[in-house]
């Protein structure tokens, strides 16, 4: 591939194989059609450590699908709706979860 499609700061969710599995990029990427690409929007302040909370959430969604003909598509994904913690004003709580990861990714660090 001699170009990237997607920009950096995005999140791949792939739709067959291990369904669900999802990936935060750092850099541009190119994806195949087997995968869905999540840009977010401008007012997301995405970085690693969000993206990798987002991660998660897409991880957990996509273990209600299965092999069996209900499989966790690029249609399925686009309609996923990830539950966030939230604010007072009920926007959602990136605060929080950038320091929710940090505490479970430094927790991990020291289970090594």
């Amino acid at each position: 591939v001699k170009e990237q499609m997607f920009p950096a700061h995005c999140i791949t969710v792939a739709s067959d194989g291990c369904q669900g599995a999802s990936f935060y990029h750092t850099y541009p990427i190119s994806a195949s059609n087997i995968v869905s690409v999540c840009v977010p929007h401008n007012d997301v302040p995405m970085n690693e450590t969000i993206g990798n909370f987002l991660c998660s959430l897409f991880r957990k969604e996509g273990e209600k699908y299965s092999w069996g003909g209900f499989k966790y598509s690029v249609d399925r994904v686009r309609e996923t709706r990830l539950h966030l913690p939230a604010t007072s004003d009920g926007q959602p709580d990136w605060d929080y979860m950038e320091s929710y990861m940090k505490a479970v990714m430094e927790e991990s660090e020291k289970s090594r």
